[in-house]
């Protein structure tokens, strides 16, 4: 890693992730399955092997698995692989892939990235709502749950103020947040108008305000508590 690249993580430019996907050799089907298994410290196609989908298994407990041989679609994904490394990285005049043989890759490919996002996904949000109603219900609740350590950070500050002018001017600072944070939830879930997803986009948007504000009342905390 150069300087450069220092800089530009610190100027959040770009992240840990960009460096590590840059870094990281995924040039064959092996090095995602390998990659993959130590990222989530399990057997990343035996994982594919069992991968279903989620929302369907909600319907239908005894939905079969996405990969029907998955030993075929990871031959089939690797042929995606020898193919495009071909036509991208050697001159391809004279190479000729028959129809059939595309078709049965790009499928295969197709249901290899289906798996892998539904693994991917089972690690990163086991339990995450699939509905939008659900979506709805979920995000309120990390919305409240934002709003009590928030609550409770100001309790904090509060109690760190010493005159009566401090905490008049803190109660005047809440009130006016708590207008700009509604007018901006409003404004946000406008472009919604009439959707099932609007409760969700006013949710996220005043979650995100709220977690700036409880930045700054940590900071404003952390005034307050020096000697």
């Amino acid at each position: 890693m150069d300087f450069e690249i220092v800089i530009h993580l610190h100027r959040k430019q770009i992240t840990i992730g960009d460096v590590i996907a840059h870094t990281v050799r995924i040039s064959r089907v092996e090095h995602i399955i390998s990659c993959m298994s130590q990222l989530i410290e399990n057997d990343f196609k035996d994982r594919l092997a069992h991968a279903h989908s989620r929302f369907a298994a909600e319907l239908d407990a005894s939905v079969s698995p996405l990969l029907s041989d998955v030993d075929e679609t990871l031959r089939c994904t690797a042929e995606v692989f020898r193919l495009r490394h071909i036509v991208c990285h050697e001159i391809a005049t004279n190479v000729k892939i028959e129809e059939d043989t595309f078709d049965t890759c790009f499928d295969h490919a197709v249901l290899f990235l289906r798996a892998a996002e539904e693994v991917v996904s089972s690690e990163c949000w086991p339990d995450s709502p699939l509905t939008q109603a659900e979506m709805n219900i979920s995000s309120y609740e990390d919305y409240r749950k934002e709003e009590e350590v928030l609550a409770a950070k100001l309790v904090v500050l509060e109690q760190l103020l010493s005159t009566d002018d401090e905490r008049e001017a803190l109660a005047t600072a809440n009130r006016a947040w708590q207008t700009y944070q509604d007018a901006s939830v409003r404004l946000a879930g406008l472009a919604y108008a009439g959707g099932s997803i609007m409760p969700t986009i006013h949710n996220l948007t005043a979650i995100e305000l709220a977690e700036q504000r409880n930045q700054h009342v940590e900071s404003m905390t952390s005034h307050y508590e020096e000697p």
